[in-house]
């Protein structure tokens, strides 16, 4: 990432996972943390979004949280779609309206909300009875080996 916010990218950069058709680009360490803090990260990501999106089919970026962080807000244009991730039971609903409402780029780029950390207990009084989801709790042994 250092090299990569420097202008000095090199597809070499990238880390192959073992077994899997994956490449990672390893994040800014703490020696390197100065160095990302002097330039201007979006615009080096959205250089790189154009130079290596012909070499993948998908390139998923793991941006910070959209709300405290305008740099994020700014670089959706650069993005072909997006996916919120948001948290049970931490994110309000009206916060993710309000988000999408103030922002239409970043509402016409989004395919959809993740809800993540799950309270599956909790969750069972929003589902119907007699429906698949209803019965989740049994299955929790399942999801856990």
């Amino acid at each position: 990432m250092a090299n990569l916010l420097a202008g000095e990218f090199n597809p070499r950069d990238l880390l192959a996972h073992q077994s899997l058709p994956l490449r990672f680009l390893p994040g800014v360490n703490q020696s390197q943390q100065k160095l990302a803090n002097t330039v201007q990260p979006i615009e080096k990501m959205g250089d790189f979004l154009l130079k290596v999106g012909p070499m993948f089919n998908y390139v998923v970026v793991d941006l910070p949280p959209l709300a405290p962080v305008a740099d994020v807000r700014s670089f959706v244009h650069h993005l072909d779609g997006l996916v919120l991730v948001v948290e049970w039971g931490v994110t309000a609903r009206t916060f993710v309206r309000e988000i999408l409402n103030n922002n239409p780029i970043l509402a016409d780029k989004c395919m959809g909300v993740l809800l993540n950390k799950v309270d599956i207990k909790a969750i069972k009084r929003y589902q119907k009875f007699g429906s698949a989801e209803f019965y989740s709790e049994r299955y929790h042994q399942y999801y856990q080996t």
